[in-house]
């Protein structure tokens, strides 16, 4: 049960981190203070994208993960249906999670190479 409920962790914790080269997408390096960066229109929009990309994984993963959890409880094993929803949204998270990192690279290193 426990690798079901923490497979998403590793994801969310590699793509919401805030990597240098996708904020260039919105960064001013003319910028005095670094700290205006977090409270410009970028930082708030990544802010915005992170919590959002955090809601689609919870949504996706609370189904399958509360049924692994009740067929656990229950001493029952998972249905067919069960595991094709279980498969399916997991994979859609990894997929989800490869494009969060891979957009938003392509994106900023475009922007920085004009």
């Amino acid at each position: 049960m426990w690798p079901s409920c923490h497979a998403g962790s590793p994801p969310i914790c590699l793509t919401t981190s805030p990597p240098p080269v996708p904020r260039s997408r919105n960064a001013d390096f003319q910028s005095e203070n670094p700290a205006q960066s977090v409270t410009s229109f970028g930082g708030l929009l990544f802010m915005l994208l992170a919590a959002g990309f955090i809601a689609s994984v919870i949504v996706l993963e609370a189904g399958p993960v509360y049924a692994v959890f009740m067929a656990g409880f229950r001493g029952r094993s998972l249905s067919g249906l069960q595991w094709v929803w279980l498969v399916v949204s997991f994979t859609l998270v990894i997929l989800l999670c490869i494009l969060a990192v891979v957009l938003p690279m392509r994106l900023g290193e475009r922007r920085l190479r004009g």
